[in-house]
């Protein structure tokens, strides 16, 4: 079985060196980078709706993509901005043997509504199935 790794921009700029360790094992593993210029998570913080202190405190943005740095330690790499090359790239990453990245470009606006969207589908779903659970534990 091969293992997936989600991982935003931020963190893998804060822990390349993990490249570093990553090219020196056989670990059956497909990273996935979500590039989206630099801390759109942080769209979800309450700080996000003061643009004065937002960026660049917040968001961060940075310009990088990690496809050098993959190269350099001779893991494979593949860059994706749409949904059909990240399938391509995903499946010729899990037939590989060894550790791979797959870098998806992304657009920080996009993804926090994509998140937003996405959550307020899993809260709808959890009150349909399973309401008593939901009760007291702040989910509106």
């Amino acid at each position: 079985e091969r293992i997936t790794l989600f991982i935003g921009d931020l963190a893998m700029l804060h822990d390349l060196n993990a490249l570093a360790a990553l090219s020196k094992t056989a670990a059956p593993l497909v990273a996935v980078v979500l590039n989206n210029d630099g801390g759109g998570i942080f769209h979800q913080l309450p700080i996000a709706t003061h643009p004065e202190v937002f960026s660049p405190y917040f968001d961060t943005p940075h310009g990088h993509e990690f496809g050098l740095a993959c190269r350099n330690f001779g893991l494979g790499y593949a860059r994706a901005s749409t949904r059909g090359a990240f399938a391509e790239a995903f499946a010729e990453a899990r037939a590989r043997p060894g550790p791979s990245v797959i870098e998806v470009a992304t657009d920080r606006e996009d993804t926090h509504a994509v998140m937003a969207a996405l959550r307020g589908l899993a809260h709808e779903v959890a009150r349909e199935l399973a309401p008593n659970l939901l009760s007291g534990v702040g989910v509106s």
